[in-house]
C-alpha cells in the first residue's frame, strides 16, 4: 500500500513550494475519475462527497510514488540536462583555457629567446669594458710623469728668461716698422 503524505510533507519531499503541490492536487482531482493519478489522492471522490455533506473540513493528502514520479522525476531530468549543459560549457572553457596555455607557452618561449640574447649582448659589453679598462690601465703608466714636477717648471722659467736675454727690446719705431 502506497503511502499517503499530507500537502506539507510533500512539498518538503519534493523540496517545492506548498502552493506549487496544491495546485498540482487541484489539477488532478478537476479531472475526477477520468484521470488515472486520482488513485494517489486521498480522500477519494467519494469520500469527499460525504465530508462535504456532513460540512467536515478534510486536507488532502498526496502518494509519496505520485511526487517522486512527478516531481523528483523531473528534477533528475532537470538536473541531468543542466549536468549535460554544464559538462558542454566545461569542454568549451576547457579547450578555450587549453589554446590560452599553449599562446602563453608560445610567448613565454619567445620571451626567453630576447632574454637569452639579451644577456649574450650584457655579457659581451661587460668583456669589451674589462678590456677598455685594461688597455687605460697601460696607457696610464706609459704616459705617467716623471715624479720632479717641480723640476720641470723651474726649467721652463730659465728658458723664458734665456730667450730673454739673447734678443734686445726693440724700440716702437722698430715693432712699428721693423
Amino acid at each position: 500500500m502506497p503511502t499517503f503524505l499530507s500537502i506539507k510533507e510533500a512539498a518538503r519531499r519534493a523540496e517545492k513550494a506548498e502552493i506549487t503541490v496544491r495546485r498540482f492536487v487541484q489539477s488532478i482531482v478537476k479531472k475526477q475519475t477520468s484521470s488515472s493519478q486520482r488513485k494517489h489522492i486521498q480522500p477519494t471522490p467519494a469520500e469527499v462527497r460525504t465530508l462535504k455533506k456532513q460540512k467536515r473540513p478534510f486536507s488532502w493528502k498526496i502518494s509519496e510514488e505520485l511526487i517522486l514520479q512527478q516531481f523528483l522525476r523531473n528534477t533528475t531530468l532537470q538536473v541531468a540536462a543542466k549536468t549535460q549543459e554544464k559538462t558542454k560549457e566545461d569542454s568549451a572553457l576547457f579547450s578555450l583555457l587549453q589554446s590560452e596555455l599553449e599562446s602563453k607557452k608560445e610567448q613565454m618561449k619567445v620571451k626567453d629567446d630576447q632574454i637569452q640574447a639579451l644577456t649574450e649582448i650584457v655579457h659581451s659589453l661587460n668583456e669589451r669594458m674589462r678590456e677598455g679598462n685594461v688597455l687605460m690601465a697601460s696607457l696610464q703608466k706609459h704616459l705617467a710623469l716623471p715624479a720632479g714636477t717641480d723640476a720641470v717648471h723651474l726649467d721652463r722659467r730659465e728658458g723664458d728668461s734665456e730667450k730673454d736675454e739673447k734678443q734686445p727690446k726693440k724700440t716702437w719705431i722698430e715693432r712699428l716698422f721693423g
